[in-house]
Parts: structure tokens; sequence; C-alpha cells
């Protein structure tokens, strides 16, 4: 790969962005246990608000250090947007949440006045993960494609027009029908997946921090991922994983990055996202950053 201004590497970070959806929604895959935890967070008063994504935009700001997050598309709607909600919310959706989902209007926050004020930067791509968190797995059709359709409609009303796209739980390639939700995208003006691969075979991901290579057949083609699995915390394993993983890229000539959730960054996390941005800064005279479609634009497919 060659990238601009002689860089020897390429760096992209991808942030899912789901607030209250990093609780209530379940993938059919999920074991009871999981629901469990999820129950007890919502009890317990976890704070999945705006506050820690509002903290990491100012970090990415501090560091001048550009990020794609993937939204959940009601996200994207003001307070005054909720009827759009309700209307969606007629649709026969099989999704499972923690609670009915007709309560979601007055659970969901709004996040759309936030990200039309602070996010409205070169920093900043801004793109979907589904309106609802649905399970690709578990939905026909037509509730995926308005799935993309309401939260392209949601992100237009505040200024944005996303072009990329991540699957909820890497849900993106079924064995048997691996060119279903590509042909739903694509047909929805999506032009640009985070990565793909079934949930076994997904291989972009670091699980349990051991490092994975992979080669994307539709998505963006890295060689490195990391997927932080750790809440909350600073933790030096994955940084050394992340520091090593980037020497890799500059020394192969490939791109690394870096994939997450705004939740994991939850309390003493915000310190851990920051000791991430030290150390990309401490490689950047080598590394080309920018979003995904920014890369994808750059450095092509």
């Amino acid at each position: 790969m060659r990238f601009p201004g002689n860089k020897k590497a390429g760096l992209i970070i991808m942030v899912d962005a789901e607030g209250e959806f990093g609780r209530i929604p379940f993938s059919p895959r999920d074991k009871f246990s999981k629901r469990v935890k999820m129950l007890l967070s919502a009890i317990l008063g976890m704070d999945y608000s705006i506050k820690t994504l509002n903290e990491m935009v100012v970090l990415l700001k501090k560091y001048n250090i550009p990020a794609t997050f993937f939204f959940v598309g009601s996200l994207f709607l003001k307070k005054g947007d909720k009827k759009i909600l309700t209307g969606y919310l007629n649709q026969d959706i099989k999704t499972r949440y923690l609670w009915n989902k007709r309560r979601l209007p007055k659970i969901i926050p709004s996040f759309g006045g936030f990200i039309q004020n602070e996010m409205n930067s070169r920093l900043f791509e801004v793109s979907i993960h589904n309106f609802l968190h649905e399970s690709n797995f578990s939905e026909p059709d037509s509730i995926i494609s308005n799935s993309i359709r309401f939260s392209r409609i949601a992100a237009k009303r505040i200024g944005f027009d996303p072009k990329t796209y991540a699957a909820p739980w890497f849900e993106l390639e079924e064995p048997k029908r691996p060119d279903r939700i590509y042909n739903i995208l694509k047909n929805n003006g999506i032009i640009l997946t985070r990565f793909d691969g079934t949930r076994e075979k997904y291989g972009t991901v670091i699980t349990q921090r051991t490092k994975k290579g992979f080669f994307k057949r539709r998505g963006f083609n890295c060689i490195h991922s990391s997927y932080f699995i750790k809440t909350g915390i600073r933790n030096r394993k994955e940084l050394e994983i992340i520091e090593n993983g980037i020497k890799d890229a500059i020394k192969t000539g490939t791109i690394y990055t870096l994939s997450t959730h705004e939740t994991t960054f939850m309390r003493h996390g915000l310190n851990h996202f920051e000791d991430i941005l030290k150390i990309i800064k401490k490689y950047q005279k080598d590394l080309y950053m920018n979003t995904l479609y920014g890369m994808f634009l750059k450095v092509g497919k």
C-alpha cells in the first residue's frame, strides 16, 4: 500500500457508539449469563450516557487524531424527533431487548444535538450501527433495509451523510447467505463496511488480547485490529499489543485499526484511552491517520 505524505503505514480508530444500546439489546447467540450481566448493569445504574463519548471527543481533538464513530441510528434523533422512533417501532422487530421495545422512546437518549455541535469536524466520521442495534441474523431483509434507511434519514437531519457501516455483533456474513447484508447495504447507499466474516471467522478482533491477522474480502483491507474487552480500567497488556501492532504495520506497510466501544472507556477507562492516543502520537511521523471512509478515498481497497 502507498500512503499520502510518504507515510509508512495507516491507522484507523473505529468506535461503536451505542449509549443505552450497550446493554439493552441481545444477540441470539448471547449466553444467559450475558443477559443477567446487562440486567445488573441497568439495576446498578451504570452510566451509559453521553458523558464518556464527550470526553473521548475532547481527547481526540486534543491529540488531533481522527476517528470513525458507528452510531446506533436512533441516537441521531433530537428530543423533538422521537415520533420517528415511535413509527419505526410499529414494525415486527425480532431482536430481543432487556425491556419491552415499546419503552425504548422513553429510555433512548438523544445524542443528535451533541453530534451536530461537537462532531462536525474533519476529525470525525459519523457512520451507522443499525437503527436499534438490531441483530442482522434475526431480522428479515425489510427490517434491516429500514434500519439503514431510517439511520441515514436521522443522520441527514443533523447534517451528516453516512457512507460506512459496522454490523452489531459482527453479524455481516451468514454462512449460507454471505451476500445478503452486503446487498442490503449497497441498495441503501452504504459503500464500505468495518470488516466482514462470520462470528466464528471474523479474525479481525483481538480476543482475550491475542493477536490475529486477517484479510477482508469486501470490507477495508487491514492487517491488524484490536478489540478492547476490558472495561473501565488501564491495561498495560493491551497497550503493549497495540504498540506492537502499530510497529508491525509500519514494518510491513499496512493499516492498523483499533475497533472498540465508547462504553469500554467508562470510569478509569478514559485514562486508558488517553494512554492509547499517546502511543499513536509517538509514531505519528510514520502513520497516515484518517477515518474509515477517508482512508478508502486516499488509499483504496
